[in-house]
């Protein structure tokens, strides 16, 4: 009956972390030190030792599963960013739009979106957003929100930035739990508390993330969000999941606002790299 409850709570979409037997995994809280600050870790042009390691044995056992699967971008030196090239398609008659997504750890973001005979560049480091021309548009803000921080990267890391993140169990389902037979899939979900940064204000942002129980992947994140002065579902959606210089990508990212696809990713182009002081992060002049 607990387990049927807990099911229905999903599914209505009123995840809260109300129960102190929650196993919550924050910094600060018998959880490791935080990870040296540049100057610490080698001075400021060493890129690559200043960011944070995930270190598997202080993961959740589930979660170490992820972490293998995954690859070792997390673990190893010198595969901190990852260059994304694609499409991106919208709703409506809109058509495609070229773009390249430069993606490096922890949470920093590189948009360029071809249109019309000039390339629009959007950038995030870590603190807040930049573009050329003019400021983000509302969709661009959801871009980037879901390239910097509806990640499995981010899952993995957030705590290293101060968030909490707490385990809500294993193995739910997606529907009522009143069906007979179901063979999947099933999730362990996750919760983290997140400072979204992308937008023009620093926004505390809960978001719930579906790890597949039986393949490990991130599958999708959902959360609600303040947009326009009202409350939207959003819920993310990371698919076709494939090997690439021995890391786990997903290919195909898709943006559902109030169960309407908002946009989509699709990812024709992947490679692996070091880290790279090279300003490519902002602030991108106007």
């Amino acid at each position: 009956m607990l387990l049927r409850r807990r099911r229905l709570l999903i599914a209505a979409g009123l995840l809260t972390v109300a129960s102190a037997s929650l196993n919550v995994w924050r910094a600060g809280a018998g959880s490791p030190t935080p990870p040296p600050s540049p100057q610490q870790a080698g001075g400021a042009g060493d890129v690559s030792a200043a960011r944070p390691r995930v270190r598997r044995a202080q993961a959740w056992p589930r979660l170490q599963k992820t972490l293998e699967v995954l690859g070792d971008r997390l673990e190893a030196h010198g595969k901190e960013r990852l260059v994304l090239s694609g499409e991106l398609r919208r709703g409506g008659l809109l058509p495609p739009v070229p773009f390249r997504v430069v993606r490096e750890l922890p949470d920093r973001v590189r948009c360029e979106l071809r249109e019309q005979g000039r390339t629009r560049v959007l950038a995030f480091d870590g603190l807040g957003s930049s573009a050329n021309d003019s400021p983000l548009g509302r969709d661009e803000e959801g871009l980037m929100e879901s390239l910097a921080y509806d990640t499995v990267e981010h899952l993995l890391t957030a705590r290293h930035g101060g968030a909490s993140v707490s385990f809500l169990g294993p193995r739910f389902r997606l529907d009522d739990g009143e069906a007979d037979g179901h063979n999947g899939p099933f999730y362990d979900l996750y919760q983290v508390n997140t400072r979204v940064r992308t937008g023009g204000e620093v926004r505390h942002q809960p978001k719930v993330f579906y790890v597949n129980s039986d393949t490990f992947t991130l599958d999708r994140v959902r959360y609600t969000a303040a947009v326009d002065g009202g409350q939207v579902s959003v819920e993310i959606l990371l698919e076709e999941w494939r090997r690439v210089q021995g890391q786990l990508i997903p290919t195909r990212i898709v943006r559902l606002e109030n169960g309407e696809p908002r946009m989509t990713l699709v990812v024709t182009g992947v490679r692996v790299g070091p880290a790279a002081a090279d300003g490519s992060f902002g602030p991108i002049a106007r």
